[in-house]
């Protein structure tokens, strides 16, 4: 597209509004690292203080990975702020200044990475409620299931099993991390992934991998990679994990699909691919265990079983109610 930015004004008041609820009065932290877009700071501030809110944006160094604490100044205002809007590239979400945060009431927004085009196709040109009653619907669905199986016709095949323990909150947790609308994670048992995970989209960090041009096979036993293979990206990648010298680095913590219609292939871009409609992201890396950082991966177009009943069709919603919700996105 030529020149988003009138367009980009408008999907990030949406964004601030319907997502974020931001209202007047709030006072916003908005951070950026040397990678963000300048346009994107610019737009996303001045959306918030044509809302009333009180923006203040700080910039700083990229960090060498995502998931690391920004700098000590930025944490402490990060612990006083009542939204953080995180657009670095290298964000801050697992890092302890973002625990810190949301422990103290903040609510955090990641958006690192995007663009103003991005930011048109994954808020502007949706409809928010209908996302958020699709991704509602996928997790009652999944929450209703015993176990699962995902494969691809670039090779992943691994079962899984779902838990039933119902995510409640520590009760030092009043704040909360939001998502952009247009995905849904599966709640899986803790090490109960076990097969072959293809990533064939995108895998990112690091940044030298990103876009694949070959497929990267990731062998999983009991959620833990224990081998990968492909060629020279799945090489750097296994150089990057092994550069932590930490275990958790190897642990798939989460599993979760795609569903925004606006996007509908690859960009390189991990925020935007990881909403590709019909995809499944594995993330890498466990925080919870100690990971110091995290990657994610793409599968395109899978297909998977819940309990012998298929819910996505080579990319497509398949099962009953969802199949018609998704051809109501699609529409």
């Amino acid at each position: 597209m030529g020149d988003p930015s009138i367009e980009a004004s408008l999907a990030a008041r949406r964004l601030l509004e319907e997502v974020v609820g931001v209202r007047p009065g709030l006072e916003v932290l908005i951070t950026a690292d040397t990678g963000t877009e300048r346009p994107l700071v610019e737009v996303v501030a001045s959306a918030c203080y044509a809302l009333g809110a009180n923006p203040v944006v700080a910039y700083y160094p990229m960090r060498p990975y995502p998931c690391q604490d920004p700098p000590g100044v930025i944490g402490r205002a990060a612990r006083s702020a009542e939204v953080w809007l995180d657009l670095a590239v290298h964000f801050s979400i697992y890092s302890p200044a973002h625990q810190d945060a949301i422990c103290n009431g903040c609510r955090y927004l990641l958006i690192g990475g995007l663009g103003l085009d991005s930011l048109v196709r994954l808020v502007g040109g949706v409809d928010i409620p209908k996302l958020q009653d699709f991704g509602s619907r996928l997790r009652e669905v999944l929450r209703g299931s015993k176990s699962g199986r995902v494969t691809s016709r670039s090779g992943t095949d691994f079962r899984v099993h779902t838990s039933n323990d119902r995510w409640a909150p520590p009760a030092n947790l009043r704040g909360r991390s939001l998502v952009l609308p247009g995905q849904a994670s599966w709640r899986v048992t803790e090490g109960s992934i076990d097969g072959r995970i293809v990533v064939d989209a995108t895998l990112w960090p690091p940044a030298e991998v990103g876009l694949l041009r070959e497929p990267v096979e990731l062998v999983v036993a009991g959620s833990t990679i224990v081998d990968i293979r492909g060629g020279r990206e799945a090489r750097m990648f296994a150089r990057w994990l092994d550069s932590f010298g930490h275990p958790a680095m190897y642990r798939v913590s989460h599993l979760t699909f795609g569903f925004n219609p606006r996007v509908m292939r690859p960009t390189g871009r991990i925020i935007e691919d990881e909403r590709i409609f019909g995809s499944l992201e594995i993330g890498i890396g466990s925080a919870r265990m100690g990971a110091p950082s995290h990657a994610d991966g793409i599968i395109l177009a899978p297909t998977v079983e819940l309990d012998g009943t298929v819910l996505i069709q080579d990319g497509f919603f398949a099962q009953g109610e969802l199949a018609d919700l998704a051809r109501g996105l699609l529409s």
